[in-house]
């Protein structure tokens, strides 16, 4: 496996490391037999940047939450006019905390010059409040369930995307760090996930009624991201997920090796296939002895 994954790293880029926890530990032998999710439709989503891979059944990188596309600088969810969460009353936080979100799910093209640079700010200022304010045990009481669809809804429309056309094969010796142009908000929106995902206010039951099989699908397609940042945060956040709801783990082992499959027989080029080996290891060391049927099947196919 070692030997694989230095291999994979030579050919897709160099290891950049992140601080962040990763803890092989995590992964658990249950398994239960699931179907697959049900097929994305993404023909019928916009291509909302010029940049863009043009969506296609292999590209289902965003889901039809992502319809809002870049919306007007006249979003009347841009308000610079909301309180702060610790400011405000126990009773008034819950609604404030949702206005919030909906702020946050306000997509801009920072490609673009004609963009608002103030609706920006706004929305960086309003992404970091949230991320800091979840960042302690009392602030993540918020996570209650009235609250995880709009938290869940904000995260699709932010992360699930289609992504810029790949470069191909990267020499290592002219390799320059690729970072993804809404880097700045992006990587908020993943702290402020991997603390939801991470919370024991967020039990393993109320987590599977929100984070389906196609969010989990979504995450692991966002893997073929040119940015090594953004793969490390997904890297920890899938793992995260595989070890806190079992209901999908079957069906996480799948979809990754399908992208194993389709790496060796129909692509040859996937940037996130190191890290997709890193989960993969930590999951097999989390196998119990003897081996059900079920992994040795996983082992000799994937």
């Amino acid at each position: 496996m070692k030997g694989i994954l230095n291999n994979v790293k030579r050919r897709v880029g160099r290891d950049h490391e992140l601080h962040i926890p990763f803890h092989g530990n995590d992964a658990i032998d249950a398994v239960e037999h699931h179907q697959w999710a049900r097929t994305i439709d993404l023909h019928n989503l916009p291509n909302n940047s010029e940049h863009a891979t043009p969506v296609s059944p292999n590209n289902s990188h965003i889901d039809e939450h992502t319809n809002l596309g870049y919306l007007s600088q006249c979003d009347p969810r841009m308000r610079d006019d909301l309180p702060r969460l610790k400011g405000v009353s126990s009773a008034k936080r819950d609604a404030v905390f949702q206005q919030k979100l909906q702020l946050c799910s306000v997509k801009f093209d920072l490609l673009d010059p004609k963009t608002n640079s103030k609706h920006v700010e706004i929305k960086r200022e309003t992404l970091l409040e949230l991320k800091d304010y979840v960042n302690s045990p009392s602030g993540q009481k918020i996570f209650k369930e009235d609250n995880i669809p709009a938290i869940i809804s904000m995260v699709r429309v932010n992360i699930f995307r289609a992504l810029p056309k790949p470069k191909g094969v990267i020499d290592l010796e002219d390799e320059e760090m690729f970072q993804e142009p809404s880097w700045p908000h992006l990587q908020i929106v993943y702290d402020f996930l991997l603390r939801f995902v991470m919370s024991a206010e967020v039990s393993a039951k109320v987590a599977k009624r929100h984070i389906d099989q196609q969010f989990c699908l979504c995450l692991i397609n966002l893997f073929e991201s040119e940015d090594v940042n953004e793969r490390e945060y997904l890297k920890t956040i899938l793992h995260r997920i595989y070890g806190k709801i079992m209901h999908h783990r079957g069906f996480i082992r799948r979809s990754i090796s399908n992208s194993f499959y389709r790496f060796v027989y129909e692509t040859d080029y996937h940037p996130g296939i190191a890290e997709l080996l890193e989960i993969l290891g930590s999951i097999i060391n989390g196998f119990a002895k003897p081996l059900k049927a079920e992994h040795v099947s996983f082992l000799k196919r994937a």
